[in-house]
């Protein structure tokens, strides 16, 4: 129970903090580490059942405000989505993951000072890995999220993203839900 208390006080505090929140606490070069789950699925030559899997990933980037509470930006991404048997459509199992690495250009606006929406649009390169390490392409890398600023230089959120790649007849698909936590690092260029 007093842990409860102390972690919910704590919490509150930092909730607190953030009443200084405004559009541009959200510009500048950030670092973000991902943790949540991928949809995937591979279809052709690798044909195997959908599965959920644990996936991490580290973005960095730079984000510039433009005016009404909307910003600009670019980033570059690594995820890891994690080796999983896959019943195989011919019978058996499949064991693979994936990597996925990439840049995105990204808009998105603050709302209430201290919420900020965006969508994101760029370039992925998917590599398999175990049973699909010979599956490498590259794949239109998309997604939407939400993050929240809980201290002018800290905020949490949520993303989704998605790329497909597809490769002499098979595909990997990647949908990826992610919790995120960045840290903003503030203007770099003036």
């Amino acid at each position: 129970m007093k842990n409860t208390t102390i972690a919910t006080l704590a919490t509150v505090a930092a909730l607190s903090l953030n009443a200084s929140a405004r559009a541009n606490d959200f510009e500048g070069a950030y670092l973000t580490v991902k943790g949540g789950m991928d949809h995937t699925k591979a279809s052709g030559a690798y044909q195997a059942d959908k599965k959920n899997v644990g996936s991490t990933g580290l973005e960095s980037g730079y984000r510039w405000d433009i005016g009404h509470d909307v910003l600009i930006g670019a980033d570059v991404f690594y995820d890891y989505n994690a080796r999983a048997s896959h019943d195989a459509a011919v019978g058996g199992s499949a064991k693979y993951g994936s990597n996925v690495f990439g840049t995105d250009f990204l808009v998105g606006t603050v709302f209430d000072s201290k919420t900020f929406v965006y969508g994101k649009l760029g370039g992925a390169h998917v590599k398999g890995v175990e049973g699909e390490r010979d599956f490498t392409h590259n794949a239109m890398h998309y997604g939407l999220g939400a993050s929240y600023a809980i201290t002018p230089n800290m905020n949490v959120g949520v993303e989704y993203t998605d790329a497909r790649a597809k490769e002499h007849g098979s595909r990997l698909n990647n949908d990826n839900v992610m919790l995120t936590a960045s840290y903003q690092f503030g203007k770099l260029f003036r």
